[in-house]
């Protein structure tokens, strides 16, 4: 399956899609009660291939660094910018194996460097260096540490009841990764 029709038929596509309506319903509301020049935008983040535990290895903190860059700017000059939501499209590990817990924890503290926004605003897709290995359970690594569905949230630091644009419930027809 491409990536864009994943995107397309995934949890984190669908919610993409749905803080697309709520952001045009939204500004449609504030227009009708505020100065129809200052429309009210939804700024989404898209962002990808981290490689956190690969780019630590040279010294380099690839995710809190994007994340701190969008907040506050970057060393070199380079401004912020605002956004209600994040959309990481996947490969957060750098593994060439399976990810490990190590890197997870690393991931988790990374995402920490977000100062202006909370956990629950990025949402995240498995990338090919995401996935288990064949001998450990399906995307078990993912589940454990970054799903958006919050699989195991005592891992993630996330709650999902707290993101700005809940992801569909499970046995809601949407596809999501299975918490199992």
């Amino acid at each position: 399956m491409q990536r864009r029709d994943f995107l397309k038929t995934s949890a984190v596509g669908s919610t993409a899609w749905a803080m697309s309506e709520q952001a045009a319903e939204l500004s449609a509301e504030q227009n009708d009660q505020t100065d129809k020049s200052k429309p009210r935008q939804f700024r989404l983040w898209v962002a990808g291939c981290s490689h956190v535990g690969t780019d630590l290895k040279r010294k380099r903190e690839s995710l809190a660094e994007a994340i701190r860059q969008s907040e506050f700017g970057g060393k070199a000059g380079g401004p912020a910018f605002d956004w209600d939501a994040a959309i990481h499209l996947g490969d957060l590990s750098g593994s060439q194996g399976g990810p490990d817990d190590e890197e997870g924890q690393e991931v988790v503290r990374q995402f920490g460097a977000a100062k202006k926004h909370r956990r629950e605003h990025f949402y995240n897709v498995a990338g090919n260096h995401d996935a288990s290995l064949p001998d450990q359970p399906s995307m078990g690594w993912f589940k454990k540490w970054v799903d958006p569905m919050a699989s195991r949230p005592s891992f993630q630091e996330l709650n999902p009841a707290n993101a700005p644009t809940p992801l569909p419930e499970p046995g809601s027809g949407i596809p999501s990764v299975s918490a199992t």
